[in-house]
């Protein structure tokens, strides 16, 4: 068995097929069972998928070239928006990408049948992909990335734009996919709330990209800080909370309500505020705040 990590990248630049650079030095290492990506990891799916090359540097993937071990089968991808093609039901889909990695005829068949089960599509087996809806067409790629067992399983932003019912349902799907297998999501941002933050939690190791270049990774607890951003709910004077906040140098963006007194705002406290200037804001507009809650995670040290 190879002890290779999960990912070793030093120094590696990846280079569109025109030669123009998508990051000019990603360097990290983990080996961890959970992994989060934060930030501008496209230049790495470029990579997993073909669509770009390394142009110098170091890029492997459980001891293979990144894009082998995708060929290979060893990590496989849940992409954020897949290219399903439109006639197949949910269930000749899958039998017709099991029978790329290998499979014959039936083993594929039997393949396609245990991954809809496993992640709870198999009332969908029949239906039509084009009339599949959004949720269900993101655990069904889910269900195509565990074809064949993969070690590993690469997840892009998997809870965006959905409402909280359906992020609940795929974070049930998430974690049955991740089973007994290393499990790497990708996140546009530190986790927001709900499924999002707690995959981050628990999460072995985190890595945050910005332009192609690495600006930090650890533990996550080690990473990621309080936000400094907050939602401040008030029920009289928002209007006035407002503009003591602007009158302080905080960012205000108005979240819901349009009166002048009951909203819910967004405030940005900038790099070295503290959720104590709300307050103070809050007295001097004398405005009742009821609720107070930051909004995910920040960078530390960004």
């Amino acid at each position: 068995m190879s002890t290779a990590p999960l990912f070793s990248f030093r120094e590696a630049r990846i280079e569109a097929p025109g030669g123009g650079v998508l990051a000019p030095a990603l360097t990290f290492q983990t080996d961890a069972e959970r992994v989060v990506l934060v930030g501008a990891w496209d230049p790495l799916i470029a990579l997993l998928t073909g669509r770009a090359g390394l142009g110098s540097g170091h890029a492997e993937v459980l001891g293979e070239k990144a894009d082998r071990a995708v060929f290979d089968n060893r990590m496989a991808l849940a992409l954020r928006e897949p290219a399903f093609p439109e006639k197949p039901t949910p269930h000749e889909y899958l039998t017709s990408s099991a029978r790329l990695i290998g499979m014959g005829k039936r083993d594929a068949a039997k393949e396609a049948d245990r991954a809809l089960e496993t992640l709870g599509l198999t009332p969908l087996r029949k239906k039509k992909l084009k009339d599949v809806a959004e949720t269900d067409r993101r655990i069904l790629a889910l269900a195509h990335a565990i074809l064949g067992a993969p070690t590993a399983i690469l997840v892009e932003r998997p809870f965006e734009s959905l409402d909280d019912g359906s992020v609940e349902r795929l974070a049930v799907a998430l974690e049955k996919a991740g089973s007994g297998r290393r499990l790497v999501v990708v996140l546009g941002a530190p986790g927001g709330a709900g499924p999002e933050q707690r995959f981050v939690a628990r999460a072995g190791h985190a890595v945050v990209s910005a332009e192609g270049v690495v600006v930090s990774q650890g533990r996550p607890e080690d990473v990621f800080g309080p936000s400094r951003r907050y939602v401040v709910w008030v029920t009289r004077q928002a209007a006035s909370l407002e503009s003591v906040l602007v009158s302080r140098g905080l960012g205000v963006v108005r979240l819901a309500g349009d009166g002048a007194d009951d909203a819910r705002l967004v405030v940005d406290l900038g790099k070295d505020g503290t959720s104590d200037a709300i307050r103070d804001a809050a007295v001097t507009a004398d405005a009742p705040v009821i609720e107070l809650s930051p909004m995910g995670l920040s960078v530390r040290g960004s």
